[in-house]
């Protein structure tokens, strides 16, 4: 890390000295104070940290599984443990960095499976577009829900702020 950080510091300052700017040395000191406290978590917390992300992964493959049934592929055309490989080889091929978060990637592979172990295709794909609907279109509403609500409430206090000391705020 400080190999990394020096190197990328002495690029930084290569640019900083066209520009007539000081010297620095804080991305060495950022990735040094990184690695030790990824070290000092991992450390105190990686079992917590190992069945957290083992729930995670359960869950969602239990959204899988359910979503799979509510379609309409049942038992007897595609097995769980069928939908449990399709998920998981479908996570490993998002993990290939193709696409920006897998995507394309994550459906033809699950897609792909789910039809080889017997599901129509107008089905796997169903469960494969509602599958990535829950995973990340429907987070996006709460997100936006309290992004407003944080931008109100954040108003109501620098906007009082702001003009008791006789200047706007920019926002």
């Amino acid at each position: 890390t400080r190999r990394l950080g020096g190197l990328a510091d002495r690029c930084v300052n290569w640019l900083l000295r066209l520009l007539r700017k000081p010297a620095t040395d804080r991305i060495e000191r950022s990735l040094s104070q990184f690695k030790s406290q990824t070290a000092r978590t991992v450390h105190h917390r990686g079992w917590l940290l190992t069945w957290t992300t083992l729930a995670n992964q359960f869950a969602g493959f239990a959204l899988v599984l359910i979503i799979v049934r509510a379609v309409g592929i049942t038992a007897g055309q595609v097995t769980s443990i069928a939908v449990f490989t399709s998920f998981a080889v479908a996570r490993l091929a998002g993990a290939i960095p193709i696409t920006p978060g897998g995507l394309g990637t994550v459906d033809a592979a699950f897609i792909s499976l789910m039809t080889a172990f017997g599901a129509s295709s107008s089905r796997a794909l169903a469960a494969d577009l509602i599958w990535r609907l829950m995973m990340y279109v429907l987070p996006i509403i709460p997100g936006i829900v309290t992004y407003v609500l944080w931008l109100r409430r954040r108003d109501r206090y620098v906007r009082p702020a702001a003009s008791a000391q006789g200047w706007s705020s920019p926002l």
